[in-house]
Formats: C-alpha cells, structure tokens, sequence
C-alpha cells in the first residue's frame, strides 16, 4: 500500500526534530569543567599537625648528691682517746685515808668507814658555804669498845680547817656503828686521816 506524501513528510520532520534536540541537549551527568587554575573541590584538606607536648622540668624532690665531710685523722685520734677515757670526774670534797687500828680487829670496818665518809661530805658542803677557802686534814681518833660501842672521839687539825667542821666531823665519827672486835682485850683504837682538797 503506498503512502501519501502528506504522512511521509511527516513523519521525517517529527524524526529530524527528536534527532536535534538530541543533539543539541546538554548531558545531564557531566559536571562542569573547573575554570584554569582553580583547585579542585574534592582536594583533601591537610591534616593538622599534632601540638608538640612541652618536657617536664626534673622532680624538685630529686635526691641532691651526698655530701661527705672529711675529718683528719688527728681529729678523729682525739675523738676516739676522749670517747674511751669518759667525762672527768668532779674533784672529791672528802677524801679518806689509809685508816689504822690497834688493840684488835674490826670485821666491819670498811662499811663503818663508808658510811662515816657520806656524812663528813656534808659537814664540808656546809663548811664551805660560810668558808669558800676551806682546805686541809683533820685526823680522827675513834675509840671502840668491846661491844662495838664508841668511846669516845678526838681530832686534830690544820690552819684552814675551821672549828665548825671539825666539830661536825667529830659527831659524825661518834655515830659510827662497829661490830664487836675480833682479838681485842679492850677497847680498840682506830685512827682515821681525812683529807679535804682544795676547791
């Protein structure tokens, strides 16, 4: 069957029209092209760079290096002598003789005579509060009896010994308590130097 020429035209004007507007449409998916010399939108940014972390000081506690002192060895010599030998002794206020007895023994003479020196220490104490200068020796003579009993008492002194301590000694030495004698057929005698040193 033929076509008219009416249809034919038609349909090949419709078919030209699609074929340029094809043609001539922008695609849809192509992005635009970036004007020269413009960076691209999708270049990654640069990363930061990290914060460096400041060093901490020293500890203000850190142990300061040890110190050594450095002695002679005379010094240390002196040191050790002194250490070794202890403090010195306080000069005695009373000193006691080589005692003496006669006309028999006493077996508790040591202790009688012990105890006999702790009081006569006080008679000198107080002698010195009233006499700085007091010096010297005082001999005492104690008699014994046979029961152990004392007889009687005598002493003797020098220059700067005053009369108060020598009557001071003199109680002192009757209150002496002795055994009974040992070899005795009466009454013992027994002879007692003291000595009081120079202050």
């Amino acid at each position: 069957m033929r076509k008219s020429p009416l249809v034919v035209l038609a349909v090949l004007g419709t078919a030209l029209a699609c074929g340029g507007a094809q043609q001539g449409e922008p695609a849809v998916n192509a992005a635009p092209a970036a004007p020269p010399g413009t960076a691209a939108a999708t270049a990654v940014a640069p990363s930061e760079s990290p914060t460096p972390t400041p060093a901490e000081p020293p500890s203000a506690t850190a142990a300061a290096p040890a110190s050594s002192a450095e002695v002679s060895p005379a010094a240390s010599s002196a040191a050790s002598a002194a250490s070794a030998e202890g403090p010195t002794p306080a000069p005695s206020v009373v000193e006691v003789g080589e005692v003496q007895t006669t006309g028999g023994t006493l077996p508790n003479l040591d202790g009688a005579v012990a105890t006999l020196r702790t009081g006569l220490t006080g008679c000198v104490a107080r002698a010195r509060a009233q006499h700085p200068d007091v010096e010297g020796q005082v001999t005492v003579t104690i008699r014994v009896g046979l029961a152990g009993q004392v007889l009687g008492v005598a002493a003797q002194q020098t220059t700067k010994i005053p009369a108060s301590l020598v009557s001071c000694i003199s109680t002192r030495a009757a209150t002496a308590q002795f055994e009974p004698p040992r070899g005795a057929k009466g009454q013992v005698s027994v002879v007692i130097p003291v000595t009081v040193p120079k202050p």
